[in-house]
């Protein structure tokens, strides 16, 4: 491939997609992340998929977890929506297909978009996404709702298959606790509330105990 390496000075994931849509000569531009696998036919999968549906505006494929140091007992269900977003696991299943209102939208990891679209719309907001050591999460899933409610048309390729290097640090406790704060802020400012107010204790008793039951179940 004729690769053409750029650099972004300013720190944060939102920053860096912008300069790549600023950047871009083509009409597709496809993302992903650096602790991905791609699959033999990934950028293929893309490249026929935008010829087959030139009406579409975006693109998603599936992601699976890829255990580098085995996969955690603990773990029973790799599509467990609590964590699914940090396992990078994202399924539609196998037939390919638009995407309706009720889907969720495609992961960071693994989508394209086409110069029609990225064209039209403002550009990813750096107030969300990882930046640095901070998890941020979100700036996909709000440019995908703007994409939405701009009458864009996405298309699932289940072809478009790539692999998420799961690292053994982002399962400790630590991490698990960060991601969940992260991703609080994170809905807290899709939805316009700039400022994080504490819960009450009363509000923290009752999430203790609900923590404590699924604990007894097994789900620790």
């Amino acid at each position: 491939l004729p690769l053409r390496y750029v650099f972004e000075s300013k720190q944060g994931l939102s920053h860096a997609r912008n300069r790549a849509i600023a950047e871009c000569r083509g009409d597709l531009l496809v993302f992903t992340d650096d602790d991905i696998l791609v699959d033999q036919g990934w950028l293929a999968a893309y490249s026929e998929g935008h010829k087959r549906y030139p009406e579409a505006g975006y693109f998603g494929g599936p992601i699976h977890p890829f255990w580098r140091d085995g996969r955690p007992g603990w773990v029973r269900d790799e599509s467990m929506p609590l964590i699914s977003g940090l396992l990078g696991y994202y399924d539609l299943g196998g037939r390919e297909r638009p995407y309706s209102a009720e889907d969720m939208h495609p992961f960071g990891a693994n989508f394209a978009l086409t110069r029609r679209l990225f064209g039209s719309l403002d550009a990813f907001r750096v107030d969300l996404g990882v930046s640095g050591k901070v998890p941020g999460r979100g700036e996909e899933a709000e440019y995908f709702q703007r994409a939405m409610m701009a009458g864009a048309v996405g298309m699932y390729l289940p072809s478009a298959l790539c692999l998420h290097t799961i690292q053994k640090s982002h399962l400790s406790l630590k991490y698990l606790y960060r991601y969940g704060v992260q991703k609080g802020i994170t809905a807290r400012r899709m939805r316009g509330e700039v400022s994080i107010k504490d819960s009450s204790w009363l509000q923290q008793g009752v999430w203790a105990v609900k923590g404590l039951f699924q604990l007894a179940k097994g789900r620790g």
